[in-house]
């Protein structure tokens, strides 16, 4: 999906996280980290959805929905989380959410 010539592949527990939001989101069964998420069919009531669950799950304030709106990729996602979130450990928190998304499967 992802034409930049980077890697698309989720770099760390974050953006494992980020991606299946994104996937879950959007109905569908993969996205990559470059792709772009209204090329993928996201809208601003969908990008809203996603904001909704990071606040959830990482305690992130309303920035990162309009940082996502700006840059809507996975990557830079993960870059708004970093810099927006009120949780204290990010990558914790990230494995034990992979933790319980494995296990509801």
């Amino acid at each position: 999906m992802s034409n930049s010539g980077q890697s698309s592949e989720p770099r760390n527990s974050l953006e494992i996280v980020l991606v299946n939001v994104v996937a879950q989101v959007l109905e569908l069964e993969t996205v990559e980290i470059h792709d772009n998420f209204f090329e993928l069919g996201g809208d601003s009531m969908k990008a809203a959805d996603v904001a909704m669950l990071l606040q959830e799950f990482f305690q992130c304030d309303e920035a990162v929905l309009w940082a996502f709106i700006g840059k809507p990729t996975v990557a830079a996602l993960a870059d708004a989380v970093v810099e927006h979130a009120q949780c204290n450990n990010l990558s914790a928190t990230a494995d034990l959410i992979i933790a319980a998304m494995s296990f509801s499967s």
